[in-house]
């Protein structure tokens, strides 16, 4: 990955891919045409997320990682439903997808493993880390709100 990296573009591109995806498994598109796209774009999200993943977890004092680790763990979250809806048959595209059945079974159950690994990274190191900095205390706020009387 280059050097500057727009994580929260990244995210939005990526979850705006997941939707066009499953909008289009809801229809009755033509197999000849867009199976081996789909799985292409289904297999490029795979590996974008693990890099995403990766530069975060080797970022560690990223001033909004925890920010950017949320939105990826919602963003594995709808990438791990759309896969489950996929093997499950939960769309008119599904029986199409019967020949990448085991890479796509694979690929679920690692985001399965990835979303629990973002989970506790958010509970044991930051989520809360940054918001208590900001927090401002009651004598604070009261001292900031009266009046000087000086």
């Amino acid at each position: 990955m280059s050097q500057r990296i727009h994580v929260q573009d990244d995210l939005f591109f990526l979850t705006i891919q997941i939707k066009a995806l499953r909008d289009g498994f809801s229809l009755e598109i033509d197999a000849e045409i867009f199976l081996e796209k789909s799985i292409d774009d289904i297999l490029f999200i795979d590996k974008a997320l693990l890099k995403l993943y990766e530069f975060l977890d080797t970022n560690p004092h990223l001033i909004e990682r925890p920010e950017y680790l949320r939105s990826l763990l919602q963003l594995e979250k709808q990438y791990s439903d759309f896969l489950s809806g996929s093997l499950n048959r939960d769309f008119a595209f599904s029986d199409q997808l019967e020949p990448y059945r085991v890479k796509l079974s694979a690929v679920w159950d690692e985001h399965r493993r990835l979303f629990s690994t973002i989970q506790g990274m958010l509970s044991l190191t930051g989520s809360d880390e940054f918001s208590q900095a900001d927090v401002v205390s009651h004598d604070e706020l009261s001292g900031l709100l009266t009046e000087d009387s000086e």
